[in-house]
């Protein structure tokens, strides 16, 4: 009887060789996954060219396949959000600089007299002048008034979000610096050892590239903070000038309906 089982055995041994072929296949599978270090200098071209071998890889199976893509895909748009964040940033660093200048202009602006009032001769209205043109004229500046009251709702809104701005994003910023740290712990921890090298390397690469967009929206964050105080007082100066332009057009309006 420990015959017949060892020969039994014997013919088995081909098969579990074929079957643990098939496991180190998938755990040594050349990784076509860049490299963690300077992650900022990885192109979403890269990371595309890496999709594309691992699709045509014929050493994987299609669930690590599929878990593989599904994180590249996700790194891809990392990179995408780390260079969104970087020209977000550079555009509040330049308001800080050109915003306090604009200020001046439209207070100074604000510090000239005020129109004076509107009259028939600052309308071209005659005794002879058609009713239909004067309606005409009271179609545009009614246009336009419609048109200033809107541009004026908008700089309130905008003026209200950015006013409360600053305490969002020191809640935000708090909340990105402790998923950078998990993100930081995440790379530097030692993968499963049952799990095939390819999506090691892709899941700690997708969470390199996480960390950097983090880091990128962080830096977006402060030169926000740094900018609101300027940008703030710029909107203020344009709603003013705003409400000022929608208070004229008004008066104009009305000396329009009472003709």
């Amino acid at each position: 009887k420990s015959y017949k089982s060892m020969s039994e055995m014997k013919k088995l041994l081909p098969l579990i060789a074929i079957v643990l072929a098939g496991v180190t296949a998938a755990q040594t599978v050349d990784s076509p996954i860049p490299s963690i270090p300077a992650t900022s200098d990885i192109s979403s071209e890269q990371i595309e060219a890496a999709i594309q071998s691992v699709s045509a890889s014929d050493g994987l199976d299609e669930e690590t396949r599929a878990d593989v893509t599904t994180l590249l895909r996700d790194a891809q748009s990392q990179i995408d959000n780390r260079l969104a964040a970087n020209a977000a940033a550079a555009a509040f660093a330049e308001e800080l600089d050109s915003a306090p200048a604009e200020t001046r202009r439209l207070r100074e602006a604000l510090e000239q007299p005020a129109p004076e009032e509107p009259t028939a001769d600052s309308f071209g209205i005659r005794d002879d002048t058609a009713l239909d043109q004067i309606e005409q004229t009271l179609g545009r500046e009614l246009a336009s008034l419609a048109a200033s009251e809107v541009r004026l709702a908008e700089l309130e809104s905008q003026l209200e979000g950015e006013t409360g701005r600053p305490a969002a994003a020191r809640e935000r910023i708090t909340a990105l610096r402790a998923t950078r740290e998990a993100l930081g712990a995440l790379i530097a921890s030692a993968p499963p050892p049952e799990e095939p090298t390819i999506l090691s390397d892709a899941r700690k690469l997708n969470a390199a590239l996480k960390r950097d967009a983090r880091s990128a929206e962080l830096a977006r964050l402060e030169q926000e903070l740094l900018s609101n105080s300027a940008r703030v007082d710029l909107l203020r100066a344009r709603r003013d000038i705003a409400q000022r332009e929608t208070t004229e057009l008004r008066r104009r309006v009305e000396f329009l309906q009472q003709v």
